[in-house]
């Protein structure tokens, strides 16, 4: 069967229902947790949610064998605040995954997993003395080309701040800050990465305002000078939600968020066309907790769209895009 015709026989297969549940018998904290999803090869799918154990929690799935029968917990003794913290995941080549959180001290904190050795005895804190709000921001982490990685997060001063690394110089020696004026809401917001090509960074967060905005970086011409609004009318609650970002292919990107009605919304913007003029609803029925949930959305593949948010009956909820059927 070819890709074209599985992927129409698994849309036909989910249409009726939209979002649906992910196998296993483990619970999470649907008012405090958010699932992160990242692919680390085409056909491979990875969640990680902190568990009410305080410990990191994963479940994979592989165009192979489906879903794993149920989450579990990662190694190590490291705990993190289930309260308040969700995890960054990111891979910066095939067959590797980082995660980061900020710790109890303020510090962010690191692991790893390759397919050659599997996971990381446990978590190890990055170098550098700054430190964030653990209680009020999340990192977010970004591979802009393999063997690099890059962090952002809103300091206590409302800026965006950065640190980086590379397989050649490892980690950088502290955080620094964006350039620009703008500043964000560090005690509702956090930072959206993603890197829509090699060699470019595109950041996201929902202002003051409601609306969102956005910076960028590449490799011949630095950062922007400053954040920009991007274009259209629509407003989202910047004290409960936050933006997820996903590059699909390269020169596109894909932005979710979930409304003031609890829907799940879009935009997009590709490199021929520029940003869609507004944002829109998605299709389908299913609604979620917009004061307590937000969306992960992340690409298996190019051509294809995953998404995921913890439901009203706290088990994992998923819908899906691709370039052949549209939305689930």
């Amino acid at each position: 069967m070819s890709q074209a015709a599985e992927v129409n026989k698994l849309a036909e297969t989910v249409t009726a229902v939209g979002f649906f549940q992910l196998p296993g018998q483990a619970v999470f904290d649907h008012e405090k947790q958010q699932v992160a999803a990242v692919s680390r090869a085409p056909g491979n799918l990875d969640l990680f949610v902190i568990g009410y154990d305080n410990h990191v929690w994963s479940t994979f799935w592989n165009e192979y064998a489906g879903w794993s029968d149920d989450w579990f917990p990662l190694p190590g003794q490291a705990v993190f605040d289930h309260g308040h913290q969700e995890i960054a995941a990111v891979s910066r080549a095939p067959g590797k995954l980082d995660l980061f959180v900020i710790g109890y001290d303020n510090h962010v904190w690191s692991t790893f997993w390759n397919d050659h050795a599997g996971w990381s005895d446990d978590w190890f804190p990055l170098p550098g003395q700054a430190i964030f709000d653990h209680e009020k921001q999340q990192v977010a982490a970004v591979s802009r080309a393999p063997g690099k990685l890059d962090l952002f997060v809103i300091g206590y001063d409302n800026r965006g701040w950065s640190t980086f690394w590379n397989e050649y110089a490892g980690w950088s020696d502290d955080w620094f800050p964006l350039p620009g004026q703008a500043v964000f809401d560090h005690e509702y917001q956090e930072i959206a990465a993603v890197s829509r090509a090699p060699g470019n960074l595109d950041l996201f967060v929902l202002g003051y305002d409601n609306r969102g905005w956005s910076t960028f970086w590449n490799e011949y011409a630095g950062w922007s000078d400053d954040w920009f609004p991007l274009p259209g009318q629509a407003v989202f609650d910047h004290e409960y939600q936050e933006i997820a970002a996903v590059s699909r292919a390269p020169g596109n990107l894909d932005l979710f968020v979930l409304g003031y009605d609890n829907r799940g919304w879009s935009t997009f913007w590709n490199e021929y066309a520029g940003w869609s003029d507004d944002w829109f609803p998605l299709p389908g029925q299913a609604v979620f907790d917009h004061e307590h949930q937000e969306i992960a959305a992340v690409s298996r593949a190019p051509g294809n769209l995953d998404l995921f948010v913890l439901g009203y009956d706290n088990h994992g909820w998923s819908t899906f895009w691709n370039e052949y059927a549209g939305w689930s």
